[in-house]
């Protein structure tokens, strides 16, 4: 098994201002991978989304700039009403 990789990237710099530019306009303080895509931001992503979305989130996460706070069901059809993961952004 390979390690994963949580070096934060230009691009991942760049969708993290991306999204919180998008929620701060929106008035939204929690979020999840379904606001991601509502933003219409998966577009810069390549490969399978669902792991596209989750690896960059994990990146995040593992630079203290967003936090876990909860799940919801995904709104997203081809989900089925999975849990997916609530998140918030991490105050400096």
């Amino acid at each position: 098994m390979s390690q994963l990789d949580f070096t934060l990237s230009s691009s991942d710099r760049f969708l993290y201002q991306k999204l919180r530019s998008h929620l701060t306009v929106e008035g939204k303080t929690r979020f999840s991978s379904d606001d991601f895509r509502a933003c219409d931001l998966e577009k810069f992503l390549h490969g399978d989304l669902s792991h596209a979305i989750g690896g960059l989130f994990a990146r995040w996460v593992h630079h203290r700039l967003i936090r876990e706070v909860g799940s919801v069901r995904s709104l997203i059809p081809s989900n089925h009403l999975r849990k997916i993961s609530l998140y918030e952004f991490v105050e400096a």
